[in-house]
């Protein structure tokens, strides 16, 4: 079957990791083991969805990305 594109044998499958933080009060910003105890490991170039009380936050309105940290712009 022709395609286009890698050879199906060198494609990398990425899977999405959702990560779970209970904020303590004025906390801003969020990094290392979360509520299951995963590390947090994203990077500046991450595809990040950010969620608060249900409701999904902006990139660079509502919080920023560095290596392995999220900071909100206003306390949660």
């Amino acid at each position: 079957m022709p395609y286009l594109g890698n050879d199906l044998s060198t494609i990398v499958k990425q899977g999405k990791k959702a990560y779970k933080y209970v904020a303590t009060a004025g906390q801003t910003a969020f990094t290392g083991a979360d509520s299951n105890g995963e590390s947090l490991a994203v990077t500046v170039d991450s595809f990040v969805n950010v969620f608060l009380n249900g409701v999904r936050l902006i990139k660079t309105d509502d919080f920023a990305i560095t290596t392995n940290t999220v900071t909100l712009t206003s306390a949660a």
